[in-house]
């Protein structure tokens, strides 16, 4: 999550890194990674995987028009024969349908979950304020023809501000049958959104699911020096038994 648009594409790469680290390790130089990228914004992660990863194939979910414009233009430049590129305009949750999506002041934190009351007096500039609300496309990941297919997937990344817990219902399915190899997600410590889940919420779900967590990435703290935020790495039962978990 980055409260600045003008840091396009300079996004926290720690748990990236982390994730395609243990997936590379267990699988073939030669194999192209395939990512389902959930809050895509602006292409911060298709940057990441553009720096890190020389073969992928990429899907990516970005509700917010504006956003998903830029992220359109962003991914032109990196198109290439290596490199397969799917953008979808639309929201990610636990249902297929519409739901309303707010637009913040800062695009990079809009989502479907309004903030808390008090959060702009904890963020002064505002980037949390809503501009707009819109009603998009809501679709789970369990319908998705890859998932129905059977097709393994390496990576699920889910930055929803508060709401990937509703993304994680919403592909139970292709957990529960190990579909992704491993799982990194936005999460949250303190009250940011209403109704949002915390970092608890996610660990529960996926333990419940067999999914092994490994670790906290790109954490930052409040003002008064609590854990905030951070990005949680979760790896399938049988990639953590391929990286002799215990």
């Amino acid at each position: 999550m980055s409260n600045n648009n003008s840091d396009l594409h300079d996004w926290p790469e720690e748990g990236i890194r982390a994730a395609i680290s243990f997936i590379c390790n267990q699988s073939s130089n030669d194999n192209k990674l395939s990512v389902v990228d959930v809050g895509g914004h602006q292409g911060e992660t298709l940057g990441a995987f553009a720096k890190n990863v020389a073969r992928f194939s990429y899907l990516s979910f970005e509700p917010n028009p504006t956003s998903f414009a830029a992220l359109q233009e962003y991914a032109n430049t990196l198109s290439s024969v290596d490199r397969d590129i799917d953008l979808r305009n639309a929201a990610v949750g636990a249902e297929n349908g519409r739901i309303e999506f707010h637009v913040t002041q800062a695009t990079a934190v809009a989502g479907v979950l309004k903030p808390v009351e008090g959060l702009s007096e904890r963020v002064p500039t505002r980037d949390h304020e809503i501009a707009q609300s819109i009603d998009c496309q809501l679709c789970k990941i369990d319908s998705l023809d890859a998932m129905l297919n059977g097709d393994v997937i390496d990576l699920l990344k889910i930055d929803t501000e508060g709401y990937d817990l509703e993304v994680m219902k919403g592909a139970k399915q292709a957990l529960e049958n190990g579909q992704f190899r491993a799982v990194l997600s936005e999460v949250f410590f303190v009250p940011y959104r209403q109704d949002q889940a915390f970092f608890w919420d996610l660990a529960l779900f996926m333990e419940n699911i067999g999914y092994h967590f490994v670790n906290l990435y790109d954490c930052r703290d409040t003002a008064q020096g609590r854990l905030y935020t951070g990005n949680g790495l979760w790896l399938s039962p049988q990639l953590a038994a391929d990286s002799n978990f215990l």
